[in-house]
């Protein structure tokens, strides 16, 4: 297991470019799976990634399980975009992207950091690891239920603008 925070710092830093490669073949997979399986795909890598952490290996594994981060976070977030693209008239997506960042991003974000504070208890901190193996799992299941419930096509009607005089 981890034991310095030099010995960490190298895989964190990689953070930001495993991220940043993963639009180049993640669009291609949103295209080729479609928007709910590559959120579902998101969801389980990220389920697998955190049920690994939660057994604390050793720093080696950390490596290809930085890499299921990108997937993860990348290769969701490019199918939720896909989706609302494809789901929301064009004017409308901005503004439900927002929305969906603060919910999201923020509110359970922050939820999870709340309960992963109450229930490490001790030495360890794979409980925490165990709530955000949840929240994949769910992620994983909405996008297999978006699969059967959405048809690809929009969902909400643009609204007319109405003209001013």
């Amino acid at each position: 297991s981890i034991r310095t925070v030099s010995a960490i710092t190298p895989v964190a830093q990689s953070q930001p470019i495993t991220e940043s490669e993963m639009p180049c073949p993640g669009r291609r997979w949103v295209t080729r799976l479609g928007a709910p399986h590559a959120l579902a795909l998101g969801g389980l890598a990220a389920l697998v990634r955190w049920v690994a952490l939660s057994a604390e290996p050793d720093l080696w594994l950390l490596w290809p399980l930085q890499v299921l981060h990108a997937l993860s976070f990348g290769l969701a977030h490019l199918a939720a975009m896909a989706f609302l693209a494809s789901a929301l008239p064009g004017r409308m997506i901005a503004s439900v992207q927002g929305v969906m960042t603060g919910v999201l991003g923020g509110g359970l974000s922050a939820l999870v950091v709340v309960l992963a504070g109450d229930v490490v208890d001790g030495p360890s901190i794979a409980p925490a690891y165990w709530i955000a193996a949840v929240a994949a799992l769910v992620s994983m299941v909405a996008g297999l239920a978006l699969k059967r419930i959405w048809g690809g096509g929009v969902l909400v009607v643009d609204p007319p603008v109405a003209k001013s005089s």
